[in-house]
C-alpha cells in the first residue's frame, strides 16, 4: 500500500469516527426515567434523522469496507490456510480482548453509577439489584453496556467467515457483490436466514472491500470538483427525501428500506471523494497529525461517556426543541473529545493497558 492510500485510510477512519459520535447523539427517543413523551417538533424530528439516519450513517458501512481492504491486501489474492490460522490468532487479540474487556468496564461503570442517587435514575436499562449473574453475563457477552461493540462482534464473524468472503470474491467476482446485494434489499429472505439488515449490509461492505483489495482496484482515482459537488448535492436531496418518507410511512416499508440501500451505497462515494478536497487541510495540521490514530480509542471509550452527557445535559436543561437540538449539536463533539483524550492519557501514561484495551493499537 502506498503511502498517501495509508495515510487517507487513517485520517478518513478519524474522521468518520466524528460520524459515529452524532449517531450515538441522537436524542429524539431519550429516556430519562421518568413518565411522559414530549411532542417533539417535526423539524427537530427531520433535522436530527436527516444528520443521524441520513449523512452520517454511511460510517459504519465505511469501517466494515475498510477492515475488508486491510484483511488481505498484503497477501496479493494468495490465500492458505495457514495465514487464516494466523488471521484468527491476531484478530482474537485485536477484536475479541478489547470486546470483553471494554464490555466488562461497562457493566462496572454502570454498577458505579447505580450505586450514587444522583446518577441512578438516568441508568435504569440495568438494575444491579435484580439482574442474576447470567444476565450479567449475557450483557457482558452478547449485549454490552458500550453497545457500539456490536460492530466488533459482527467483525469478527466476518473475519471467521473470511474464506466465504475471500473465495467468493476472488472466483464470482462482482457477481458475489450483486449477489449480497440482492440478499440485502431482499427482505424475505432475511428471515429465513435469520440474519437481520445490518449484518447482511456490513457482510456487503466487508465483501466490497475484499474486492477492492484482491482485484486492485485503484483507490488513488480523483474526480473533478465539479462532479463531486454534483453527487454530494444530488445526495443530499436523496437523504432529506428519504428522511421526509422515513417520517411520513411505516419503518418497515420497502421504499424507507431501498433507499437505505441506496443513499448508504451513494454515500460512501460522497464521502471517499470529499476527503481528496479536504487533505491539503488536514494532512499537514499538528493536532491532526497527533490524534488521528487514536480513532480505535475514541470508538471504545466514547460510549457510555455520550450517553451520560447527553442525558446530564437534557435533564438539566430540561426535555423541549431546544435543548434537545443543543444536545444533539454538543454533546457529541464533547464526548469525541473526552474519548480521545482519555485515549491519549492512556496510550502516553499507561501504553500497556492501551495496547491491552485497543488490541496494540498504539499510535507510533
Amino acid at each position: 500500500m502506498d503511502q498517501q492510500l495509508s495515510k487517507k485510510l487513517k485520517n478518513l477512519s478519524f474522521l468518520l469516527m466524528v460520524l459515529v459520535a452524532f449517531i450515538h447523539g441522537y436524542n429524539i427517543n431519550i429516556r430519562l426515567g421518568v413518565a411522559g413523551n414530549p411532542e417533539i417538533s417535526y423539524w427537530l424530528q427531520f433535522l436530527e434523522n436527516f444528520i443521524t439516519d441520513g449523512i452520517c450513517r454511511v460510517a459504519v458501512p465505511m469501517f466494515f469496507a475498510i477492515s475488508g481492504y486491510f484483511a488481505c491486501y498484503k497477501i496479493n489474492g494468495n490465500f492458505t490456510w495457514k495465514w487464516y490460522k494466523d488471521l484468527q490468532i491476531r484478530k482474537f487479540y485485536s477484536l475479541v480482548i478489547p470486546y470483553l474487556a471494554v464490555s466488562f468496564l461497562g457493566i462496572a461503570l454502570v454498577v458505579i453509577l447505580q450505586l450514587i442517587p444522583f446518577s441512578k435514575p438516568f441508568f435504569n436499562n440495568y438494575s444491579t439489584e435484580k439482574t442474576s449473574f447470567g444476565q450479567w453475563i449475557f450483557v457482558w457477552l452478547v449485549s454490552p453496556v458500550p453497545f457500539q461493540l456490536w460492530f466488533i462482534r459482527f467483525l469478527w464473524q466476518y473475519f471467521l467467515l473470511f474464506p466465504f468472503f475471500f473465495f467468493g470474491v476472488k472466483y464470482f467476482k462482482v457477481l458475489f457483490i450483486v449477489g449480497l446485494a440482492f440478499l440485502w434489499g431482499y427482505h424475505p429472505l432475511h428471515a429465513t436466514l435469520h440474519l437481520s439488515k445490518i449484518e447482511i449490509e456490513g457482510a456487503f461492505f466487508f465483501a466490497l472491500g475484499t474486492f477492492i483489495s484482491i482485484h486492485g482496484i485503484n483507490l488513488n482515482y480523483k474526480i473533478s470538483k465539479t462532479s463531486f459537488w454534483l453527487m454530494a448535492i444530488s445526495w443530499c436531496f436523496w437523504v432529506a427525501f428519504r428522511t421526509q418518507l422515513l417520517l411520513e410511512i411505516p419503518k418497515d416499508h420497502n421504499a424507507i428500506h431501498y433507499n437505505i440501500i441506496g443513499i448508504t451505497i451513494f454515500g460512501f462515494f460522497v464521502f471517499w471523494f470529499a476527503y481528496d478536497l479536504i487533505a491539503r487541510y488536514i494532512e499537514p495540521n499538528k493536532w491532526f497529525i497527533a490524534n488521528a490514530g487514536f480513532s480505535f480509542g475514541v470508538f471504545l471509550f466514547h460510549e457510555p461517556c455520550l450517553t451520560i452527557i447527553k442525558k446530564i445535559a437534557i435533564k438539566s436543561m430540561g426535555v423541549n426543541d431546544l435543548s434537545l437540538l443543543l444536545a444533539y449539536l454538543i454533546t457529541p463533539l464533547i464526548a469525541f473529545l473526552l474519548a480521545l483524550y482519555f485515549s491519549r492519557f492512556l496510550a502516553n501514561y499507561s501504553k500497556q493497558l492501551y495496547g491491552f484495551l485497543t488490541g496494540n493499537r498504539i499510535p507510533s
